[in-house]
This record gives structure tokens, C-alpha cells and sequence, in this order.
């Protein structure tokens, strides 16, 4: 009975055993396919924050530099990792920026970052990770890491699986049948402890059997080993920290003496291991004015066993440069005291380089140097709120700047700026702030002239006058000379002013009236503000105008030697609601100024177009011409040529009939362009008429290469020629340069029988002015 009893036993026993080990095995490995899953995820997830920080310096310098440099080094970074697949960096708005592949092969790059993480792809987990520098946000990282999943594990260990699971139920058939009683008890406390080993607290488990046979060398075995894996894990957690991040490690021990260093140390600073080992790091040597730092840190690694901070540190080349320095300190798990510093700093070099060119571009001028609108704007408010003596602001440009750059390019343009920068530091940066405050309008604030208003007058005017001289001075740029003009516009004012937004204000409008004006210098009286307004208003009831096409064409007619009409000139009135009809000397300026005239030149081009069209069906002016004026900026547009031929094919008139009146100034832009334009416009049969001939840049070599078909002589020498020999040698001359070249010439501004007399004389067949008729509307014009 007691061997059947046993027996029993023992092949209970045997089943039990069987049982747990079938279910430990199956539960084991269940509860190690959820662990190993959550694990490869958090795994990858951790290891793509570690490329992302380590990449993050050099990201910041592609993505807020542009240092296209800086994505080889990115590259060289990433084959360090040997778990990463491919990488993309997205902008902040959505676009890739850069991608890395380790088998150097194309991918598919989606358009936009998907912000799912952890997501399976090809025995891969897939995250997107926020790319941050300095707590800033750089976009986001897109980046495969390859991990391994549990069925390969399985697959590949399989054997080994079955192995292990067949010799354990031997074992325990084993166990059962010859060690029952005495090795029941300490194999299941060590199969229990076994199962409950918590490897992220390796220092709390230790196992007791308290047997004094085999069983005792095992639990030491057991115990010795969780001691190294305690300790390997010790140091595996320390070498992570300390070389796997591109900042600056050193590790010290409890005396806080160097014990290693990383790469990036080294790196940062040029010190070896074999230079500091044994030794203090610098910040924590308590020696001369460093001594109060020392205290500091020292309280605070007592107190708080932590300190972080700004410092300025020294290489080895003896060169300072600003860190960021952590010191954690590490404690032993038994005792809590410490056996370890871990020092970690980041170098801002790069960062207080960037902050200082911020710093300065908020105050200067990129290009010269000179002080910009903000910085003008401040040290005005501190003259003129210190001193209660007169002070200047002078403001002056460059006369047709725009058609140096057209001419010779922009980076000409520059090198002349530069040299004009140049000169007024020489002249001026002794007594006054220079500053630079548009393409090319420099001002000088000249701080306590004098007491006296007078005085600090002709003082002010001299410093114009001497500004004149110096930039009339010829520039001589890569054998190039050029001569440039300014004018000047100048502003007294005294501490009562009512700040440098009115003081800058009131200059600006001294040197407008000066280049409406064509003086040299002009200094600012009250007078400028109403006109200042006055622009405006003019300015912001034209764009209404514009908008409602609230104009009308007037038609003044053009009479041959015969006095009979030969054509006529159509000239743009404006409709206005409250002043009534507004003539084009006051608002055409303003137009001219802005791209409105733009608007206004294509509008009289369809309506002239229009005229046309219906006289053109009236035998009375059927063969009438019809001219317009055509202004510099609209001749200069790109569209303009097709903007013709469209007005007159959908008003289905002749080309001929059209007449295009240009000014001299067309030529100024780009001279071979608007030459090839005119050309381009007579090969279609429209006639060019050069309007207010003589009063410009004519030479005879313009009139030599231009392509005209009549030239107007302008009003104010024909008011003149009877009692001005040098306007009546001047008609004289345009009327025989006219014949001379073959070009029809017309007078306007033609007022009396006197005038067409002398005219006619002087070989002038076509006229145009009051004495026969003034401009007119179009009902009127019928009726002549």
C-alpha cells in the first residue's frame, strides 16, 4: 500500500511538475511575446529620441542656417547606428528637408510627416519624433528601426525551444521518481524565485535556500551572478549616458577626480583622458576669483546632490568659449552615498555667435554696416530728450539709383552704396549717426549743433553743401567710372519735438519737395505736411477713381499748313466727385508715382481705341490719327506691346491711325529694350512720336538710332522764340534736325497767328495749341 501510496505520489507529483512546466513554458513565453513587443517598441522609440538628439545640433544648423554642410555630417552620424533603416526630415511646414537611407537606396518619401509612431513596416517599427534644438522645434524625424520580432526569435531558436522543453520533462519525471522528498521544497522556493526576478531592481534580489548541499553552491552561483548583472547594468547605464550624446561627459568618482571622458569632451575642448584623469575638472578648482563659482556648486551637489548653469570655461588652446554644465550626482544603491559625478555640458558657442549677428541686425545695416531705421529712430529720442540745443536729422538719395542697377546690376549697385558708406564714415561718423534707411536713402543725425536757430542753420547747410561735394565725386568701380547726384532734405529740431517718428516724418517730406522741385537741398517748414496730406488725399481718391474709371478723354485737334485738321491728341481728364473736372498737371504726378498710372495709361489706350473705331465709320474723320501720351513706367511694362495689339484688333481699327507720344525718359530704363519695342510697335504700323522734344536727354544720337515718326517741339520754346534768340535757335535746330532725318515735326503750345507765321517759316507744317483750339469733349470736337 505504502509503495502504491507512493507510487501515486510520485506520479502526481510527476503530472504537477509537468503541468507547471507546460504551463510556465506557455505562459512564459506569452507574457515574454507581450514584454518583448512593448519592449522592441519602447526600445525603438528610445533609440529614435537618441538619433534625434544626437542629429539635433547638426539639424539646427541645416534647417536655421541652411549649412548645406551640415547634412553630410548628419549622414556620417547616422551609419553609427547600426538599427537604422532610413530617415527623413520634414519642415515645420509639412515639406521634406532631408532623407537617409543605410542601404543608399531610393524610398518612398511621403509628401507630409504621418505623426503615428510605432508602427510595424517590414520587420521594422516606423516613429516620427519632434526634432528640437535649444527648445526649439525644427520639424519632425521620420525614421525606420529595424527590430526582431518574436516569431523570428521562435523560428530561429526553435530547436533549442524543444530541446529545453523535452529535457524538462525528463528532469521532472526524473526528480519525481528518485528525489520527491528532498528536493521538492528548494526547487519550487527556486523555480518561485526565478519567476519573480525584477531586473530593474537587481539589488534587492538574492535568493536563500538554506541547504548544506549542492542546492547551497547553486544559491551562491545565483547570487553571485544578479551581483554582476547588477553591476554590468551599473555600468551599462553610466557608459550610455556618458558617450552615447554629442554633449561633453566626464565621469568622476565620489572625490570628484576625472575617471573618463567621451569623444564629444575631447572633441570640444582638445583635453584627452590622460590629460584630466586623476583630476578636479576646471569648474569645481576653487582657485582666485573662481573660488565664489566653486562654493556655489559645491553647496548645491551637498544640498541638492544636482547644479546646472551658464559658465565660461577654457580649452586647451587656452581659448574661453560659454557651456551649459549639469553635474548629477550618482549614489550607491545600499548606502545612498555617492559614488559617482557625471559632468554634461553643451557648447554654446554657436548659439551666442548667432545671438550677437541677431543682436546686430536689429541695429545695423547688412550690407554697410551704417545704423538702421530702429537704431536712428532710438538715438534721436535720447538726443532730443537730453539736450535742449538745436539738432539735424539730413536725409538725402541717390538721384536715378534704379537705373544704375538696371544698367550695370545689382551688385554694382552695392559696391556703390558701400563706397557712398565709405566716404560719409571719413567725412561724418566722427560728429553724427549714420544710417542707412531704404535702398538708397541715407540720413545723418547731427546731435547739439548749436543754441542759437540761426547758427545751427548755416551750420546744417553746410554739412548739405558739403555732402553735395563729396558724392559728386566721381566713383570708379571695376574700371568703371559713374557719377551720381543727390538731393537733400534737411529738419531742424529741438528737444520740444514731439519724437523721431515726427522728426523722420518731417525730413522725408524736406526731401520730396526737394526732388519735386529739382533743388539741391531743402530744409522742412509746415507747409510740407499740408502738401504731404494733400498727396495722400489726391492718392487715395484716385485709386477710387480708377476703380469706377471715373475719367474722360478731351480731344485738342492738330491743324496742317493749310490749317485744316490733320489729327488730334487725347487727353485724359478726371471726373471728380466734389472738385468737378480735375486736370491731369494734378493728379498725373501722383499716378506716376505709384502703379497706378498703369491702370490709367490702359484705360486711355482701349478708349483712344474706341474713339477710333467710331470715326472710322464717319467720313468727316475717318482719316483722322489719334495720338496719346504714354507714360516711361507704362512703355516699361512687359505686356505692353500685346496690350496695343489687343486694343486695336477688338476695336477693329488700323494700326496706322494710332499715334504713341513717349517722353525722353523711356530711354533711361533700359535704353536697347525700348528701342526693340518701338521698332516692334512701327513694324505693326503704329507711329511714334518723341513728345517734348528738347526739354530732356535728346543728343543726335538718339534721334539717329531712335525709330520716330515725328517729334513735338515743346510749348516753352515756342512761348519764347520771338523774343529769346536761343529758343528761337533752338526751334530752328529741332525743325532742321526733323527734316534732316526724315521725321514729321509738329509745335505745341502754338497761341497765336505770330506763332504759326514763324512756323511755317522756319519749315513747320504742324501745329497744335489754344489759338486754334483748346483741348475739348468729344461732342464739341465734332462740331470744329
Amino acid at each position: 500500500m505504502a509503495g502504491a501510496a507512493g507510487g501515486s505520489i510520485r506520479k502526481r507529483l510527476a503530472g504537477m511538475i509537468l503541468l507547471i512546466v507546460t504551463v510556465v513554458t506557455l505562459v512564459s513565453y506569452g507574457l515574454f511575446a507581450v514584454w518583448y513587443v512593448h519592449y522592441q517598441k519602447r526600445k525603438s522609440q528610445e533609440e529614435a529620441q537618441i538619433v534625434a538628439y544626437v542629429i539635433a545640433q547638426d539639424l539646427a544648423k541645416l534647417v536655421l542656417l541652411n549649412n548645406v554642410s551640415a547634412a553630410s555630417d548628419i549622414s556620417a552620424k547616422l551609419n553609427s547606428f547600426p538599427f537604422l533603416n532610413w530617415l527623413v526630415l520634414y519642415k515645420t511646414d509639412g515639406t521634406p528637408l532631408y532623407q537617409y537611407s543605410k542601404s543608399h537606396q531610393n524610398f518612398h518619401v511621403d509628401k507630409e510627416p504621418k505623426k503615428v509612431s510605432g508602427m510595424w513596416e517590414n520587420h521594422a517599427l516606423v516613429h516620427t519624433v519632434r526634432a528640437v534644438y535649444q527648445q526649439r522645434y525644427l520639424g519632425d524625424i521620420r525614421l525606420s528601426i529595424e527590430v526582431r520580432t518574436v516569431k523570428e526569435i521562435l523560428y530561429r531558436n526553435i530547436v533549442w525551444f524543444i530541446s529545453i522543453y523535452l529535457l524538462m520533462i525528463l528532469c521532472s519525471y526524473f526528480l519525481a521518481y528518485h528525489y520527491a522528498k528532498k528536493f521538492t521544497k528548494p526547487i519550487l522556493k527556486l523555480v518561485h524565485f526565478l519567476e519573480t526576478i525584477d531586473f530593474s531592481n537587481l539589488h534587492q534580489q538574492r535568493i536563500e535556500l538554506h541547504e548544506k548541499n549542492e542546492f547551497a553552491i547553486l544559491e551562491v552561483k545565483i547570487n553571485t551572478m544578479l551581483s554582476r548583472l547588477e553591476e554590468a547594468f551599473s555600468q551599462q547605464r553610466i557608459a550610455a549616458v556618458a558617450f552615447e550624446t554629442p554633449s561633453g561627459m566626464i565621469i568622476t568618482d565620489a572625490d570628484k577626480k576625472v575617471i573618463q571622458v567621451n569623444r564629444a569632451y575631447t572633441k570640444i575642448t582638445g583635453y584627452t583622458l590622460a590629460d584630466v584623469a586623476g583630476k578636479k575638472p576646471p569648474v569645481l578648482r576653487a582657485d582666485g576669483e573662481e573660488s565664489d563659482r566653486y562654493n556655489v556648486i559645491e553647496r548645491a551637489l551637498y544640498t541638492q546632490h544636482y547644479w546646472a548653469g551658464e559658465i565660461r570655461n577654457r580649452k586647451k588652446d587656452g581659448s574661453y568659449f560659454s557651456e551649459y554644465l549639469s553635474i548629477q550626482e550618482v549614489c550607491s544603491a545600499e548606502e545612498g552615498k555617492a559614488t559617482h559625478y557625471v559632468f554634461s555640458f553643451v557648447d554654446l558657442s554657436l548659439q551666442k555667435k548667432i545671438e550677437k549677428k541677431v543682436a546686430y541686425l536689429m541695429q545695423y545695416d547688412p550690407l554697410t554696416g551704417l545704423a538702421n531705421k530702429s537704431l536712428l529712430i532710438k538715438t534721436i529720442n535720447e538726443a532730443s530728450a537730453s539736450s535742449n540745443m538745436w539738432h539735424a536729422l539730413i536725409g538725402f538719395d541717390i538721384k536715378d539709383f534704379k537705373m544704375i542697377n538696371d544698367a550695370y546690376g545689382y551688385k554694382m549697385g552695392d559696391r556703390i552704396l558701400q563706397e557712398i558708406t565709405s566716404r560719409l564714415k571719413e567725412a561724418f561718423s566722427e560728429r553724427a549717426l549714420i544710417a542707412k534707411i531704404g535702398v538708397d536713402e541715407f540720413m545723418l543725425s547731427y546731435h547739439a549743433l548749436e543754441k542759437e536757430k540761426s547758427a545751427a542753420i548755416m551750420q546744417a547747410q553746410l554739412i548739405a553743401e558739403y555732402l553735395h561735394t563729396l558724392m559728386s565725386k566721381k566713383f570708379t568701380i571695376d574700371k568703371k567710372v559713374i557719377h551720381i547726384s543727390i538731393q537733400v532734405g534737411i529738419n531742424l529740431y529741438h528737444s520740444e519735438e514731439s519724437g523721431a517718428d515726427t522728426i523722420m516724418k518731417n525730413t522725408d517730406a524736406a526731401l520730396q519737395l526737394a526732388k519735386k522741385e529739382g533743388q539741391k537741398s531743402v530744409f522742412f517748414h509746415r507747409e510740407i505736411e499740408a502738401e504731404a496730406q494733400q498727396y495722400l488725399d489726391i492718392y487715395t481718391d484716385l485709386h477710387y477713381a480708377v476703380e469706377h474709371e471715373s475719367f474722360v478723354l478731351y480731344y485738342q485737334p492738330q491743324y496742317n499748313h493749310e490749317e485744316k485738321i490733320c489729327g488730334a491728341e487725347a487727353l485724359i481728364r478726371w471726373k471728380h466727385e466734389k472738385k468737378g473736372m480735375v486736370s491731369p498737371l494734378e493728379f498725373i504726378p501722383v499716378a506716376e508715382k505709384s502703379d497706378l498710372i498703369l491702370d490709367i495709361g490702359k484705360w486711355v489706350l482701349y478708349e483712344a481705341c474706341k474713339q477710333l473705331a467710331i470715326w472710322s465709320k464717319s467720313p468727316l474723320f475717318s482719316h483722322l490719327p489719334l495720338s496719346i501720351n504714354v507714360s516711361a513706367k507704362q512703355f516699361a511694362s512687359p505686356d505692353f506691346v500685346a496690350q496695343v495689339q489687343h486694343a486695336v484688333i477688338s476695336n477693329g481699327i488700323s494700326y496706322h491711325k494710332l499715334k504713341l507720344e513717349l517722353v525722353e525718359s523711356v530711354l533711361l530704363v533700359d535704353r536697347e529694350k525700348s528701342i526693340e519695342k518701338m521698332k516692334l510697335l512701327r513694324q505693326l504700323g503704329i507711329k511714334i512720336c518723341m513728345d517734348d522734344f528738347g526739354t530732356g536727354y535728346s543728343s543726335l544720337e538718339y534721334l539717329k538710332v531712335l525709330p520716330l515718326d515725328q517729334i513735338k517741339i515743346d510749348g516753352s520754346f515756342v512761348k519764347h522764340m520771338h523774343t529769346d534768340p536761343k529758343d528761337f535757335a533752338i526751334v530752328k535746330s529741332m525743325i532742321s534736325l526733323g527734316e534732316a532725318f526724315g521725321f514729321e515735326v509738329i509745335a505745341e503750345g502754338v497761341e497765336s497767328r505770330e506763332d504759326v507765321e514763324m512756323l511755317h517759316t522756319l519749315g513747320c507744317h504742324c501745329y497744335q495749341g489754344f489759338f486754334f483750339s483748346k483741348p475739348v469733349s468729344i461732342s464739341k470736337f465734332a462740331l470744329i
